[in-house]
């Protein structure tokens, strides 16, 4: 089987899971809803009088969220949860296309959905500001912070995916990216605040998402992520390699 029909496959299981609508859902919705209430709660003429504020705004709900993680998980996690491992495996004996394909897929589905994310807070923050008789005052700069909420989304997407064939649980895949990545940060931290600073996940996100005074976008966030999907991957495909079915 070629690495696309694998892929078709798998995006095929992905469409025909439940859970991966409940939690696309809610991953769309949560980061909306976070902004509203923000927006509700204070007054946004005093809150949000800047530009970089405006911006923080936008990617200020998504800082780090562990739903992404989870859709991620759905797939690699699912495949031993739901049983279909073995058939999966007995169809394509060479594992690590399969995981490869399956983080591709999560990485493709992330893509989605953290645009409708995007989306969604942009959205969400434009009608609360009128609401509220403030100026919006977006201009073309809240681009790149929206594009750093996608790439955010995505990176933790795959992330979930790759740890996900290694904890073979969603929930706990969540639970362990989240509590792993300030362990490690705080680990890493204690012997030099540079590498605990470079290895964390949620500062790697608000690199992306958050004007800070150098821009959103920041490079060193992509590395971050980048190294721990790409550590999360090969991890994976060497606990799957590796299971008994």
């Amino acid at each position: 089987m070629t690495m696309i029909n694998q892929m078709r496959v798998e995006a095929r299981k992905l469409l025909t899971l439940r859970g991966t609508y409940v939690v696309a859902g809610l991953t769309v919705l949560v980061p909306a809803i976070i902004t509203a209430v923000r927006i509700g709660t204070e007054d946004p003429n005093v809150e949000f009088p800047t530009t970089a504020s405006r911006l923080e705004l936008l990617g200020g709900s998504l800082p780090f969220n562990a739903l992404f993680v989870g859709l991620g998980a759905l797939l690699t996690a699912g495949e031993w949860r739901h049983g279909t491992a073995v058939p999966t495996f007995l169809a394509e004996p060479r594992r690590w296309r399969v995981v490869t394909a399956q983080v591709a897929v999560a990485g493709l589905a992330g893509t989605v959905v953290a645009t409708l994310t995007a989306a969604a807070i942009r959205v969400t923050a434009h009608l609360g500001l009128v609401a509220w008789d403030s100026p919006t005052g977006f201009g073309a700069d809240q681009w790149p912070t929206m594009l750093g909420v996608v790439l955010g989304g995505v990176a933790m997407t795959v992330i979930g995916a790759g740890l996900g064939a290694v904890l073979r649980n969603p929930a706990l895949t969540a639970v362990a990216v989240g509590a792993g990545g300030l362990v490690v940060e705080m680990l890493f931290g204690f012997f030099s605040s540079g590498l605990g600073e470079a290895l964390s996940l949620t500062l790697a996100v608000q690199r992306l998402v958050v004007e800070d005074g150098q821009g959103p976008l920041e490079i060193e966030g992509l590395f971050t992520l980048a190294g721990w999907a790409a550590a999360t991957l090969a991890v994976g495909i060497r606990r799957t390699a590796t299971a008994d079915i």
